[in-house]
C-alpha cells in the first residue's frame, strides 16, 4: 500500500496498492517553461476517472439528499441518483437524436411512473379507499339554475 500527498492547488492525498509513487511528466508547462510532474497515480487518476467526475458533476444541481437523515438514507438516495443516471445515459445511447435534458428525464420518468403504478385512491387508517359513484354525481356539482326565478346566490367554501 502506498499513500501519496501532493500539493497541486489543494494538498492531495491517495492511496494505491499498484503504484510506486514515481514523479512522471505531465506533458504540461507552468508559467516559466519548467515541465510539471506529477505522482504516476495522480496521472493515472487524471486519465481514467473522468466518467466519475462527470457523473458527480451532473448529479450535484438535482441532487435528493438532505441534512439530519441518517447516513444509510443518505446512501439510498445517492444510489438511487446514479441509477437515475445510468437510465438516462442508456437512453442517450438509444436515442442518439435526442436532446432531452437530464432535469427534464428525470421530471419524465416521474411522471411516467406516477402514472404507470398510481392505484387511485388515498391510503387512510381504514385502509385504501374505493372511489363511491355516489360521491362523484350527488353533491359540490355545479347545476343549470333557470333564469325565471329569483335567485340569492350564496357561496360555501368548505374545508
Amino acid at each position: 500500500m502506498m499513500a501519496v500527498r501532493w500539493k497541486d492547488k489543494r494538498d492531495v492525498c491517495m492511496l494505491s496498492t499498484c503504484h510506486q509513487g514515481a514523479m512522471r511528466d505531465s506533458g504540461k508547462k507552468d508559467q516559466q517553461g519548467n515541465t510539471i510532474e506529477k505522482p504516476d497515480v495522480v496521472l493515472e487518476y487524471n486519465n481514467v476517472m473522468g466518467a466519475v467526475d462527470k457523473v458527480d458533476q451532473m448529479l450535484e444541481p438535482y441532487a435528493m439528499q438532505q441534512k439530519g437523515v441518517k447516513w444509510y438514507i443518505k446512501l439510498f438516495e445517492h444510489l438511487l441518483d446514479v441509477s437515475v443516471f445510468n437510465s438516462f445515459v442508456l437512453y442517450k445511447q438509444c436515442n442518439v437524436n435526442s436532446k432531452l435534458a437530464f432535469l427534464d428525464y428525470k421530471l419524465l420518468l416521474v411522471e411516467k411512473m406516477v402514472t404507470k403504478y398510481h392505484f387511485g385512491g388515498t391510503a387512510s387508517a381504514r385502509g385504501p379507499s374505493v372511489d363511491c359513484p355516489l360521491r362523484l354525481t350527488a353533491r359540490h356539482f355545479p347545476s343549470h339554475i333557470p333564469a325565471s326565478f329569483d335567485v340569492c346566490i350564496i357561496l360555501v367554501i368548505l374545508t
